[in-house]
């Protein structure tokens, strides 16, 4: 083929045209000589997973424990896909409902990028304990290159306490907690 020579002798061609006149590669891409991922591709993933217990008596944000995830975006333009799932508990005691917030920060900013409320309601007595399991997903445009860490936070509003990783009998083994970040190209 007439491309071949070019392909060896190091002229530079786009995947699409080598593929089309059927030559293939192996081995790795290096992206720091400008490859472009298309939009909605998926660079890089970062996850941990904890089962370290928070509690929160306070109707105050507060961190939880564990739950901190950095990530250096590779393009400036990208945008990260923040998860968590959380094994939340609440006790109630008295009349009050539990009512619980939980929310992600950047750069340890005291704003809380997206948050979200939990309520346990119990109409039987005092001493009540509900289990929760608490999912969240939103997008964030950091616009930067620069390493990004997120913060997972609580927030108690009512009720006696709010817990995260704490086993429904207060024995091992201890709930897990987690958070994903995804770098999606734009």
């Amino acid at each position: 083929d007439e491309h071949i020579g070019d392909y060896l002798m190091g002229k530079s061609h786009d995947l699409a045209t080598a593929a089309a006149d059927g030559f293939t590669f192996s081995g790795t891409v290096d992206a720091s000589s400008g490859l472009t991922t298309p939009a909605g591709h998926v660079i890089q993933v970062k996850d941990v997973t904890t089962t370290t217990k928070t509690r929160v008596d306070t109707s105050a944000w507060s961190a939880a424990g564990g739950l901190t995830l950095s990530i250096t975006p590779k393009f400036a333009t990208s945008k990260i896909l923040v998860s968590y799932f959380l094994s939340v508990r609440t006790y109630r005691s008295g009349s009050n409902d539990s009512q619980s917030r939980f929310g992600i920060s950047r750069d340890g900013g005291t704003t809380i990028l997206m948050g979200t409320q939990t309520r346990s309601y119990d109409y039987g007595g005092n001493g009540i304990i509900v289990n929760n399991g608490i999912a969240k997903s939103f997008l964030d445009s950091p616009n930067t290159t620069s390493q990004i860490t997120y913060q997972v936070y609580m927030y108690h509003v009512n009720g006696t306490n709010t817990e995260i990783n704490t086993y429904g009998g207060n024995s091992p083994p201890n709930d897990e907690s987690s958070i994903v970040l995804m770098e999606i190209a734009q």
